[in-house]
């Protein structure tokens, strides 16, 4: 202690002025930086351009997704795409963008500019300092092109608070050079936080869901523009008819955005309605074991196995498990997941999923083959009969599935051939063609068939072969029950022949050796005179190449097909003269 009182500093020396730094050095020059942290580089800057003395949010997917480039500064909204060297032009536009009267420039929130899905150009929230906008947040963009005009740009807008992606309404025409905007005039963006909801009824059945919320869910508020005399509407658990001068009456009073609906019309009609989007991450759907009748909630179609499959983490799905729309199928294969006709799922419709035991579903937050019914390919085909024509699933109330194959010897099958099946009215009651099954990379037939009845008539079934144009009639006859699921991809129920046409005209006698290497005799005999093919096909029906193309008097003939140029498999001997068609299959070893 001094004379005056004066304390010793940390180096004993009487009213010094040393001290002890953050490191307990005393006289040291350490500090604490403003996280706290002695000799701390300070707090860090996190994607956004936010500073944090923790750990930084981690980078959302879609600032990869839309090409962010790793020099973007958040900070001082300088942000943009990655490959703005691919392109020769570029023009720029200052927007301001609006959701419910809010300016929507938080952190973190991103603005996208696109031509036909690829990216443009990307912005992030620039601050205002000047001006009748000053404090107000702006997104200052330059969009880039490799034409100089003529390209539409659209634009998205990733709210990073929400995790969700909007779509804007308002599209811009590129020219380059182009200014649109400015920070005192900006481009007003808008995005409505309501959706529309559209549906077309047929006559007859139609199953629906409706993935929008609005002030009335009563059956007559979303049901308003649709109804007649004796129509009817129900769910799994509920029903209710339409009286005329009243509307609506039943156990059905409310539409439950989480569940699927059949309703029977007398005449055509459409739903247009409006209402708030389904929060995905906090609606999920509580299923049974057995059949669930459930909603689509996303407002975009996802394939099945990101929809509800193995791509979704909270997905569902096991051995045995089935799924069905209106007009397709699908069954879920262990180490595979979904498989079927139903590949995608779509807003407004409804499905009936069996599964094994209880689970929870969750969609995935969406960003954006169809049933057998919707192939347009039969439709346009001069072979299909009458009734195959005047098919309409809606006419029907319930469907089940027969999954199946044809086995007839040395038969091409391809994908413009079809199954049909008839109720013992000769009425078609389903048809189909094959597509090769991911799991066996063979031809299945996922063949839905209806009724109005639960349990209903003996159908028959017959099979129209396309390359020799030929309709044979099939050996099961199976009766019709609502919901039946017959064979799956990997154990299909096998179709024979019960009365197969007998071709006269053309007989193939022989080819020899089979199987061969490298070459094989062909004989056949031809009871008139006429140009004859003879045409080689693979396993999967397509022509490979062509053995024999010319005019041949009636009688035997031989040829040879030297294979050298192939590689071992499996192929199909095709002749053909005067539309008469016989098929040998081969085998090549080599």
């Amino acid at each position: 202690m001094g004379p005056n009182g004066e304390a010793a500093d940390c180096s004993g020396v009487c009213g010094g002025s040393a001290v002890l730094d953050c490191n307990n050095v005393c006289g040291g020059s350490a500090q604490l930086d403003e996280c706290n942290i002695c000799e701390g580089s300070g707090p860090s800057t996190c994607f956004d351009g936010t500073s944090s003395c923790g750990s930084c949010p981690d980078t959302p997917d879609i600032y990869n997704d839309w090409n962010v480039s790793s020099d973007s500064d958040f900070s001082t909204g300088a942000c943009s795409i990655s490959n703005l060297g691919d392109y020769q032009y570029n023009g720029s536009v200052t927007a301001s963008v609006v959701m419910d009267d809010n300016l929507m420039s938080d952190s973190g929130d991103l603005l996208g500019a696109f031509v036909n899905g690829e990216v443009r150009g990307v912005a992030c929230p620039y601050e205002v300092t000047f001006g009748p906008n000053a404090g107000k947040y702006f997104y200052l963009m330059l969009i880039y092109s490799n034409e100089s005009s003529g390209e539409t740009v659209s634009f998205k807008l990733y709210d990073y608070s929400d995790s969700a992606v909007y779509d804007i309404g308002q599209t811009v025409d590129f020219v380059s050079d182009m200014t649109v905007g400015s920070l005192i005039t900006p481009e007003e963006f808008t995005i409505s936080s309501s959706v529309d909801y559209s549906k077309d009824f047929g006559p007859g059945w139609t199953w629906f869901s409706l993935n929008v919320i609005a002030d009335d869910m009563g059956v007559n508020g979303v049901l308003s523009q649709i109804g007649g005399a004796g129509d009817y509407i129900k769910s799994q658990g509920a029903y209710a008819d339409y009286y005329a001068g009243f509307g609506w009456g039943g156990t059905l009073s409310q539409v439950d955005p989480k569940l699927g609906y059949k309703v029977r019309l007398a005449n055509s009609g459409s739903l247009n309605y409006s209402g708030m989007p389904i929060d995905l991450a906090s609606t999920p759907l509580s299923l049974n074991g057995g059949w669930n009748w459930i909603a689509y909630l996303p407002l975009n179609s996802l394939n099945i196995q990101d929809a509800i499959g193995p791509n979704n983490s909270n997905g569902v799905g096991e051995a045995g498990d089935y799924i069905k729309s209106q007009g397709g199928y699908a069954d879920y294969y262990a180490g595979y997941g979904w498989g079927g006709t139903l590949n995608l799922l779509a807003p407004s419709e409804m499905y009936m999923l069996r599964l094994a035991a209880p689970a929870t579903l969750l969609y995935p937050s969406s960003s954006g083959l169809l049933s057998s019914m919707s192939d347009n390919k039969l439709k346009n085909s001069s072979i299909m009969n009458s009734s195959i024509a005047d098919f309409d699933y809606r006419l029907y109330e319930f469907n089940g599935s027969i999954t199946s194959t044809v086995n007839i010897d040395n038969m091409i099958i391809s994908d413009s051939d079809y199954i049909a099946s008839y109720n013992p009215n000769g009425e078609c009651v389903g048809y189909v063609h094959p597509r090769v099954f991911e799991l066996t990379d063979e031809y299945v037939f996922f063949l839905m068939v209806y009724g109005n009845e639960s349990t209903g008539d003996k159908m028959n079934f017959e099979y129209y072969n396309s390359y020799s144009n030929q309709t044979f009639k099939l050996d099961h006859n199976i009766n019709f029950e609502s919901d039946m699921t017959v064979g799956n991809g990997l154990d299909p129920l096998v179709f024979g022949v019960e009365s197969p046409e007998i071709v006269s005209k053309l007989s193939i006698q022989s080819i020899y050796p089979n199987p061969f290497n490298p070459s094989t005799n062909i004989e056949y005999s031809i009871s008139d005179g006429g140009r004859v093919s003879v045409l080689v096909y693979d396993i999967m029906g397509r022509q490979v190449g062509e053995i024999f193309n010319d005019y041949q008097i009636a009688g035997e003939h031989k040829i040879v097909w030297n294979a050298i140029d192939y590689s071992s498999g499996i192929y199909y001997i095709q002749i053909n003269i005067n539309d008469n068609i016989q098929t040998q299959k081969v085998v090549l070893l080599k």
